[in-house]
């Protein structure tokens, strides 16, 4: 059987995690007009803030993929 696709760290709503969804974060942070499709899954946290500390946890999580 195939892996199923990790989609809970899913912030662009493709329903994988991907390089994609740090992309999309970041660039949401900056302000770029980009919308996260699945905010809840944007806080890494659970702090009910969506800031650079996600940023970092979703990095942190890929590398460690």
């Amino acid at each position: 059987t195939e892996p199923q696709p990790i989609t809970n760290y899913d912030v662009n709503g493709d329903n994988t995690f991907t390089v994609a969804d740090i992309v999309t974060l970041q660039r949401w942070l900056l302000n770029d007009g980009t919308t996260i499709a699945v905010p809840e899954n944007a806080d890494l946290n659970h702090d009910n803030v969506i800031d650079v500390f996600d940023l970092a946890l979703i990095k942190r999580t890929l590398s460690s993929k």
